[in-house]
C-alpha cells in the first residue's frame, strides 16, 4: 500500500478492532442459534 506507515497502523489497529468485534458478534450469534437448536 502506498500509506505511511502511522496512518496504515492506525488503519490496520481500526480494522483489527473492527474485525474482532464483528468475529464476536457472529460468534454470539453462532451460539444462540446453535443452543436454540440443542
Amino acid at each position: 500500500m502506498g500509506y505511511p506507515i502511522v496512518a496504515d497502523t492506525g488503519l490496520l489497529t481500526f480494522l483489527s478492532f473492527f474485525h474482532a468485534y464483528a468475529y464476536y458478534g457472529a460468534a454470539k450469534s453462532i451460539a444462540g442459534d446453535f443452543a436454540s437448536l440443542v
